[in-house]
């Protein structure tokens, strides 16, 4: 999938790294993101954030053009118009009329901002996009998102965050602009509390969905090593603006300084209020135990939040209604394990639960503050809870992995629903039809896809993940499709499918090849992770699984084992020999290969997710202490070595193997050496001290 991102600008020393995250998780599950941006930071490589350069993000930059008004500027355009329709007259023509005359989204749009737009498009390179996103919802950004996708023929999305919807005049401006919104293809939200304001307030019909501003908990992990110091070191990390509250906060030590409590602040940031905190700080007499600090890069920010002992943002809905929605500094705090206290305002506790992994106290309160800091200070029990409690939220919910994934997911439901309304009324005699028909046997009707024409293949797979809640890149179940039917003849298996999205995939590829071939899927339909999160009770999630593969017509070629792996081996032997097998690892790939491996036919595929070398610490696993994306990477690097399989590509997670044709006969796996790299990854988590999930 390739996106063009919409940003003011790119790249940015400080703010808005969470914006940047995304976008790397998204190019780590193989999709193409490339940047508009109307001003591009001349900013050396010293002080360029890591991630820009790992993921050759300054060579996929597009710049606008920002238009003055004058006749100099006028004259160029119409040079420029000129020599385009010299090149090629009828996309010339079709750009011009569409941004000059056909373009009534944004009313107060002048002249020269529609200039802007075509200057912009001319600069677009030669790339197929899928999907055009503002992760904000300015009314300037949407307007030049809907020309931009209107003219590429692809949807347009937006995310509304804090600033679009609380900001002056912002409630005035979306009601006015309404038709705007009307157009926008799929819309997003980073909490449950906007998604209600957007449908109440605002009266959106649209659905919204909700994905979370979100970090990298494996970027932000605790020190492991704190010096305790005589003073207890407060932190706030934030911009210099009224609806951070940090008014109060100074008020707070001042009367924590008055008790005499020993404690020192650091203050980062920048903004317009600066000059109004150091009188106020001067005013107060607290200027021995303050200190601010200019807006620093991510690594600089950790290294302060590391020395801190708590983390402090008394947020505020400030006069012209603006406020933070569930602030970014908050999460990184939390998955330091640094205790939080900041304001129950604006669905805040949608991220902090009061005094479990968080403390909340009424905005614009310095006693409540200053109060909430004297019991941190002096309630270590009640400190260390919210610690640990803390960094388990964000790796829970606010892990940007998993929000990118949504994200993901988000953008390939929109692409689906865009296509399918330009073929309903382009192309109808082409669409599957979805309709209630009378079963072969005459008795109940029957919801299943009949097909007129066939889709294409990649519209049919955006299909099934988004109807399944599919977790995986497009590009994997692509593959995933792709091998099934390019399988050589023999059964296939599928260990773990949850709601079904790969299952299909296979059974799509064996129809498809017209083999003579039945999937056998084991599912025991009570994982806790997530599409059976969706219902939770196993017969609910067999349920649905079966369900999802009747609707898309895969229920006469697949048979579904409601058991556990080893339960299920004997019936599986039954079906051998194999010519494709799909692991959705979990942690137990040595038992998986163990019970399976002989029953695949020589050149077999095999397909295995969730290898990673990536450690995370879950003492609560008997098997697998360094979390079961590590455990998979070492078993599956083990097998390579031994020649029991073949790489064949990696996509994201996702290793595509094959059983060497060489080997023809069954093979005994050396128990010994199995049981020994499971020793030597209990050794090597008990290494790892105070570190908790």
């Amino acid at each position: 999938m390739k996106i063009l991102y919409l940003l003011q600008q790119f790249p940015k020393i400080s703010s808005e790294a969470f914006i940047l995250n995304e976008m790397v998780e998204l190019q780590k599950m193989g999709h193409d993101v490339w940047i508009l941006t109307d001003i591009t930071n001349n900013i050396s490589n010293e002080n360029l954030h890591s991630l820009i350069i790992e993921n050759n993000f300054m060579e996929k930059i597009i710049t606008g053009e920002v238009y003055d008004r004058g006749l100099d500027k006028l004259a160029d355009f119409f040079k420029k118009v000129t020599n385009d329709f010299a090149n090629r007259p009828k996309t010339t023509l079709k750009n011009l009329y569409f941004v000059l005359l056909n373009n009534p989204y944004y009313k107060n749009k002048n002249i020269w901002s529609k200039l802007d737009n075509y200057l912009i498009l001319r600069k677009l390179p030669k790339i197929n996009f899928d999907i055009v996103h503002s992760p904000f919802a300015h009314l300037e950004k949407i307007d030049k998102g809907l020309a931009i996708a209107n003219i590429l023929g692809v949807p347009f999305t937006t995310a509304f965050r804090a600033l679009e919807l609380y900001g002056n005049n912002c409630r005035k401006e979306i009601l006015s602009h309404k038709k705007i919104f009307s157009k926008i293809s799929g819309i997003a939200t980073i909490s449950k509390f906007n998604q209600q304001q957007l449908e109440t307030i605002f009266g959106f019909d649209k659905k919204i969905s909700i994905i979370h501003s979100s970090i990298d908990p494996e970027k932000f992990k605790p020190a492991s090593q704190k010096i305790k110091e005589s003073k207890t070191r407060i932190i706030t990390i934030s911009r210099f603006v009224e609806k951070k509250g940090i008014i109060y906060l100074l008020e707070a030590l001042s009367i924590l300084k008055k008790d005499h409590i020993n404690l020192d602040y650091l203050l980062i940031g920048d903004g317009p209020l600066l000059d109004t905190y150091n009188k106020i700080i001067q005013e107060l007499n607290i200027i021995d135990i303050v200190k601010i600090l200019h807006p620093m890069k991510q690594e600089q920010i950790k290294s302060a939040l590391a020395g801190a002992d708590l983390m402090v943002l008394p947020c505020v809905v400030a006069e012209n209604g603006d406020r933070d929605i569930m602030a970014n500094v908050l999460k990184e705090a939390m998955s330091m394990k640094i205790p939080v206290i900041t304001s129950n305002i604006s669905g805040i506790e949608e991220l902090i639960i009061d005094r479990q992994n968080g403390i909340l106290v009424p905005e614009k309160n310095a006693t409540a503050l200053a109060e909430a800091i004297r019991e941190l200070i002096n309630n270590q029990k009640l400190t260390e809870r919210i610690s640990q409690e803390g960094r388990k939220t964000i790796i829970e919910n606010f892990n940007v992995k998993n929000e990118a994934k949504k994200l993901s997911f988000f953008f390939l439901e929109t692409i689906e629903k865009f296509k399918l309304n330009n073929l309903w009324s382009t192309k109808i005699d082409q669409i599957e039809d979805v309709s209630e028909k009378t079963s072969t046997d005459g008795s109940e009707s029957d919801k299943r896809i009949y097909s007129k024409k066939p889709l294409p293949i990649s519209l049919v797979l955006n299909r099934i993940i988004v109807h399944c809640d599919g977790m995986l890149p497009f590009d994997v179940y692509s593959k995933i499709y792709k091998y099934a039917r390019e399988a050589s003849e023999g059964n296939m298996l599928e260990l773990g499918s949850a709601h079904g999205a790969a299952s299909i995939c296979i059974a799509k590829g064996i129809i498809d090849s017209k083999k003579e071939a039945t999937l056998l899927t084991v599912e025991k339909g009570n994982g806790k992770n997530g599409s059976m999160e969706k219902f939770g009770s196993k017969e609910l999630n067999i349920s649905t699984l079966k369900n999802n593969l009747k609707y898309f017509n895969c229920d006469h070629n697949t048979i579904v084992i409601p058991t556990k792996i080893k339960e299920a081996a004997t019936q599986i032997s039954n079906y051998g020999p194999l010519s494709l097998i799909v692991i959705d690892a979990d942690g137990a790939i040595d038992r998986d290969f163990v019970l399976f491996y002989n029953l695949l036919k020589p050149g077999s595929y095999i397909i295995i997710d969730d290898y990673e070398n990536s450690k995370t610490l879950t003492p609560n696993s008997k098997n697998n202490p360094l979390g079961k994306k590590y455990t998979t990477y070492l078993f599956v690097n083990y097998f390579l070595n031994e020649g029991l399989i073949e790489q064949k590509e990696l996509i994201g997670n996702t290793i595509f193997c094959r059983k060497p044709k060489k080997i023809t006969g069954s093979i005994t796996f050396n128990e010994g050496q199995l049981n020994l790299i499971r020793t030597n990854i209990n050794l090597e988590a008990q290494k790892i001290t105070k570190i908790s999930y």
